[in-house]
């Protein structure tokens, strides 16, 4: 199957990303998924993207080998439209996540679900096979960090837990840096050998998870990995999503500003107001 158009990649604030529509990305992250040839990761970016990369590089340079950096924020998608790409649409993990699933079905598409714990990603895979019926979830795992710390998680997910167990715990502490910690590759590198899937998501929050796929890109047999993120809370109702008028008016980050103001106060009441002083003065430029 021939890709589709490569989208325009353009650095905002120094930062890349790719000017696309939101149909524009769907189309082309299905036919890379079903070209077959693994290695190939997506990314979300927003304006907390583009500020962290300013103490963190490689954040940025994890975008600059993503096959794809999608618009994930407002002023991201507003800054690209306002230099001429009025095509360029937002696209968050929830929504991305439940188009690839509709628009890939009849290829047979087949997905594998990655989060925090093997909990959550079984919630978050079957709420998709619910909200999109005929889509093929071909497994789901997690990372060991969770159960190291303590927190039930059996790695068999019919197992029982306490009552009242959360999916997952508010906070994973992995014990070193991304690139240092054991994540035990070899295990989920075996099941997805087993399963086969066109498409990994990858549920580990950012920039861990941007992290971790530039690292393990070219070790795992997938096509697509993407990041999503937060998008494994919402799937499997773990949090609510915010209301859609909020969304539609650029309002999602005060919905979830409110609701974990003590984690992300820093984030959006400092980091925003940086963004806007990047985005002045370095601007919307070609990519290198």
């Amino acid at each position: 199957m021939t890709l589709a158009t490569q989208p325009t990649r353009k650095h905002v604030a120094g930062y890349p990303v790719d000017a696309v529509s939101n149909g524009q990305a769907i189309r082309t992250i299905i036919d890379r998924a079903l070209e077959g040839k693994p290695g190939a990761f997506v990314t979300l970016t927003n304006a907390n993207n583009v500020v962290q990369s300013q103490s963190r590089p490689v954040v940025r340079e994890a975008a600059e080998r993503a096959f794809l950096s999608l618009p994930d924020g407002y002023p991201v998608a507003w800054a690209l439209r306002r230099r001429g790409y009025g095509r360029t649409q937002k696209l968050g993990g929830p929504d991305l996540l439940r188009m690839v699933a509709a628009e890939g079905r009849d290829a047979g598409l087949r997905h594998f679900f990655y989060g925090w714990t093997t909990r959550l990603s079984v919630a978050a895979a079957e709420r998709l096979e619910e909200q999109v019926p005929g889509t093929r979830v071909v497994g789901a795992t997690s990372p060991p960090f969770a159960r190291a710390g303590g927190f039930p998680d059996p790695p068999d997910a019919s197992e029982p837990v306490p009552p009242g167990t959360p999916l997952a715990p508010r906070w994973v502490e992995l014990g070193g840096p991304v690139t240092k910690v054991d994540w035990h590759l070899e295990q989920v590198a075996a099941a997805i050998r087993e399963a086969r899937p066109h498409v990994l998501w990858v549920g580990l929050g950012s920039p861990i998870q941007e992290e971790w796929m530039s690292m393990v890109a070219g070790q795992l047999d997938v096509p697509v990995m993407i990041g999503v993120g937060r998008a494994f809370n919402y799937q499997s109702g773990m949090q609510r999503r915010c209301p859609p008028f909020m969304t539609q008016n650029g309002l999602e980050w005060l919905y979830t500003f409110l609701s974990e103001p003590r984690r992300l106060w820093r984030r959006y009441l400092i980091g925003l107001p940086r963004f806007a002083v990047l985005l002045a003065s370095r601007g919307v430029k070609p990519a290198a």
